[in-house]
């Protein structure tokens, strides 16, 4: 047990006391407190930005319901066309995306994309597809079509 000595009176107490026994004097906070303190604030500043970045990346503003209708500055995809692909496929885990064309906004206020990937078919052969997809404003996919 580490011991330090009171700042009010000068005995010896505890590292670990909060309050010194003989006096009363409250002792603060310690090295660890003070430690956790200037570690823990900017791990929840982290924490948020992460939250609010992958959240981002789905939906528009907070309340919209309106989805973020536009390629992923990552990798050029569309969420939604990706998820819409995985639910719909033979063998999902084969879904290897290879091109996305930029997204375009209809004059019917749906929006387009088309998309080249490469998946297994029934018979487990890897087949290249070539599709545009059309969603609406909330990344409902509509139909797809061969291009």
């Amino acid at each position: 047990m580490a011991l330090t000595k009171c700042k009010e009176c000068g005995k010896p107490i505890s590292k670990k006391a909060s309050a010194c026994p003989s006096c009363g004097a409250k002792q603060g906070v310690g090295a660890c407190g003070c430690m956790a303190a200037l570690l823990g604030i900017p791990l929840v500043f982290v924490v948020a930005l992460v939250v609010i970045s992958a959240n981002a990346g789905r939906s528009g503003s907070v309340g919209s319901k309106d989805v973020l209708v536009e390629n992923s500055s990552w990798d050029g995809s569309v969420f939604h066309v990706k998820q819409y692909l995985k639910k719909n496929l033979k063998d999902p885990d084969s879904y290897e995306g290879i091109e996305w064309s930029p997204v375009q906004k209809l004059s019917d206020g749906t929006f387009s994309v088309r998309h080249k990937y490469r998946a297994k078919n029934s018979f487990g052969g890897f087949v290249v597809e070539n599709q545009v997809f059309v969603y609406d404003a909330q990344g409902n996919v509509l139909s797809a079509k061969d291009w």
